[in-house]
């Protein structure tokens, strides 16, 4: 299927994004949406499948024998919902109206703020020598948490400085800026409003990859395939293993001033995680 609603620039969409993270283009970003479009073509590609570098790991576990990566938070950039949209169109045959009427909608409740999913997990502490007990989980650092955004540029200082070499006359400035001067930096702290869509806990660490984000959301219904739509959870609260999952969404403030590296902190009683996104990064190869 051809995408009509992608005849748009789509490197004029990417700058859009890198200028302002927040920005969402008039359609899907059309490489991105056949990227999307090239990961339904595999047998074994799932929803999850599409995120790629939108989702960063925020924490690992020790299961005896290697670390797993077992928390992350995922952003719904303009990005990753116009590859979600590509492999929906693929897998369900959408037509391009239907895939515009999504993504309107999306947008609707996306523009304008950092939006994130993010999934937690208190697990029981193992020995790596079985020299100490296992140490059971709590849930006190997946429950009470506060989202914030971090974001400023230490990349706006000047680069290829000559030091050796700037007594020297010239006409040409000796540093080059990659984005503004280093006086107009802003650091800014933004606050996120963070909801919980769920806690579980369960006796296998496997099933809490069951949980389903994407009914617990506003856009939900926009990116849920169809063999995903049924809810799945534990049938009783037992186990040593607990997940909780939050819609993080960045306060839409006036003024507040983006940049395209940003970094989602997640505070809790006694840690702090962090995971950095990067709104620049090139943008895949097309196939002209």
């Amino acid at each position: 299927m051809v995408l009509s609603v992608g005849t748009t620039n789509w490197a004029g969409f990417v700058h859009g994004l890198v200028t302002q993270p927040t920005y969402f283009p008039p359609a899907p970003i059309p490489v991105e949406f056949a990227m999307g479009r090239t990961i339904a073509g595999r047998r074994t590609a799932t929803l999850a499948s599409t995120y790629l570098a939108d989702r960063q790991t925020i924490g690992s576990w020790y299961d005896g024998m290697m670390s797993r990566d077992v928390e992350h938070a995922v952003w719904l950039s303009p990005r990753l919902i116009s590859r979600m949209l590509g492999f929906l169109s693929r897998r369900e045959s959408l037509e391009s109206d239907e895939v515009l009427r999504r993504w309107n909608a999306i947008r609707g409740e996306l523009e304008g703020r950092l939006t994130f999913i993010l999934d937690l997990a208190a697990l029981k502490k193992v020995s790596m020598a079985d020299l100490t007990p296992e140490v059971p989980a709590t849930t006190m650092d997946i429950e009470g948490i506060r989202c914030f955004v971090d974001i400023g540029e230490d990349a706006r200082k000047p680069l290829h400085i000559d030091l050796a070499d700037q007594s020297k006359e010239r006409e040409e400035p000796v540093a080059v800026y990659r984005w503004a001067p280093g006086s107009r930096i802003v650091r800014q702290r933004i606050p996120a409003t963070t909801t919980q869509m769920g806690l579980w806990r369960v006796r296998d660490r496997k099933t809490l990859f069951e949980f389903k984000w994407w009914l617990e959301v506003p856009v939900g219904a926009h990116v849920t395939p169809l063999a995903e739509s049924r809810r799945r959870g534990p049938l009783y609260p037992l186990g040593d293993y607990y997940g909780a999952w939050y819609w993080v969404q960045t306060r839409a403030l006036p003024g507040t001033y983006y940049t395209p590296r940003f970094t989602l902190v997640v505070q809790s009683p006694s840690k702090e995680r962090r995971a950095k996104f990067d709104a620049n990064l090139a943008p895949p190869g097309r196939d002209d």
